[in-house]
């Protein structure tokens, strides 16, 4: 994909990403700075396995290519 065709994809979906967070992201604000350090948190850990297991799922489709 041409990197401005990306760009445009990420830009697009990231309203919605914000709005479906929104919920969440009250009930951390209103739970103080515990909860919203726990968020964070949570979230970098969730994104970093989500981004692990895609790398690794992309590696083993291009060994299965050659």
């Amino acid at each position: 994909m041409e990197p401005y065709q990306a760009a445009r994809r990420i830009t697009s979906r990231s309203i919605l990403r914000l709005l479906a967070m929104l919920p969440i992201l009250f009930l951390a604000a209103k739970g103080g700075p515990a909860a919203s350090i726990g968020f964070l948190l949570g979230y970098l850990l969730c994104r970093t396995v989500v981004i692990y297991y895609r790398e690794r799922q992309y590696k083993q489709a291009r060994e299965g290519q050659d």
